[in-house]
C-alpha cells in the first residue's frame, strides 16, 4: 500500500503507513515528505513499476526487497531504463489505532 501511495505521490498515504518509531525519527509529515522527495528516495515518487523480489521474516519483523523502475526524468530527452532497489522493513505495531498491523519501520536503498 505504501508503494502505491508513493507511485501516486500521496505523501499523506505514505506517512500513514510509517510506524510510530519511523515517524519519531523522521518528524512530522512535512519533514517526512521533504526527506522522501530527495536523495535516494526520490526515485520512488511517481515510479512506473515496482516488484517485490524477495521476502524475509526475522523474529517479529518482515523485510521485502523491492525493485523499482523510476519515472522518466522530465529534464531528459530519453526514457530511463535504470532500476533501483530498496529494502522495506516492517514490524507489527503494538499500540494505537494500528495495533496488530504491520507498519514500515525503514526503507533502505540496496546499494
Amino acid at each position: 500500500s505504501q508503494l502505491s501511495a508513493l507511485q501516486k505521490d500521496d505523501m499523506v498515504g505514505v506517512y500513514e503507513y510509517a510506524s510510530p518509531n519511523n515517524k519519531r525519527r523522521t518528524g512530522d509529515i512535512r519533514m517526512f515528505a521533504m526527506m522522501v522527495r530527495q536523495g535516494p528516495y526520490k526515485n520512488l515518487i511517481g515510479h512506473k513499476k515496482a516488484d517485490i523480489l524477495m521476502t524475509s521474516n526475522i523474529a517479529s519483523s518482515k523485510q521485502f526487497l523491492v525493485r523499482v523502475l523510476p519515472a522518466d526524468d522530465p529534464n531528459s530527452t530519453s526514457p530511463s531504463n535504470k532500476v533501483v532497489e530498496y529494502w522495506w522493513s516492517l514490524s507489527r505495531c503494538q499500540v494505537g489505532p494500528y495495533a496488530g498491523c504491520y507498519m514500515v519501520d525503514a526503507v533502505i536503498p540496496n546499494l
